[in-house]
């Protein structure tokens, strides 16, 4: 009988520290309040136009790829510092803002591309950014690239799915190679994520 009231016991024990931690494994995620960062990433998605007619502009859309998602921030107790270090609570999908800014892109030709920029140099200013999905102090639907910076010290993609696309006018001085380049992200923190375009032809 007395073995029975004691398993009794420890069993409602059991249940009240289960309940408790559960509680407080919610209270230190807090995942229904995102809490920046989110996401960091290694690699880009880089899409393209391979062929340029006449009259039309060279285009590039850039997001994020090899995507992975960082743990959110705990509240500062030592209740929920003990949980998160055991646990280790996250976040997945519970947010669309990566951890590191852009502070510029650069667009780098394996070939000279125009006669005021020299070889190995990005052709950044001959190119223009879509502000369509950010905040910022310019009505123009593109605005040249180099001059993001004027209207964000730091900008970021709009989100996971919808990539910066950045454009050009400019014909390279020999339309009769097809050109390769990379396409690099320099972040905030001084890294670079780079991604590659090939066989690009002018008409």
């Amino acid at each position: 009988m007395l073995k029975r009231v004691l398993l009794i016991y420890l069993t409602c024990i059991t249940i009240v520290i289960i309940q408790s931690c559960c509680g407080i494994i919610q209270d230190c995620c807090e995942c229904t309040q995102p809490i920046e960062p989110f996401f960091d990433y290694n690699n880009l998605d880089v899409t393209y136009s391979k062929t340029i007619q006449p009259n039309q502009v060279f285009t590039i859309d850039i997001k994020p790829d090899s995507v992975f998602w960082l743990s959110n921030k705990p509240k500062n107790t030592a209740s929920s510092m003990f949980v998160s270090s055991a646990l280790a609570c996250s976040c997945n999908g519970n947010g669309e803002i990566e951890k590191f800014k852009i502070s510029e892109i650069n667009i780098i030709p394996d070939s000279i591309f125009s006669e005021l920029i020299p070889l190995n140099a990005s052709i950044t200013d001959l190119f223009e950014i879509s502000t369509f999905q950010y905040s910022s102090r310019t009505t123009e639907e593109f605005v040249p690239l180099n001059e993001m910076s004027d209207y964000r010290r730091f900008f970021n993609y709009p989100g996971l799915t919808n990539g910066i696309l950045i454009r050009t006018k400019s014909i390279p001085i020999d339309k009769n190679r097809n050109y390769n380049f990379i396409i690099q992200i320099v972040r905030e923190n001084q890294t670079i994520i780079e991604g590659d375009i090939s066989g690009v032809a002018w008409n």
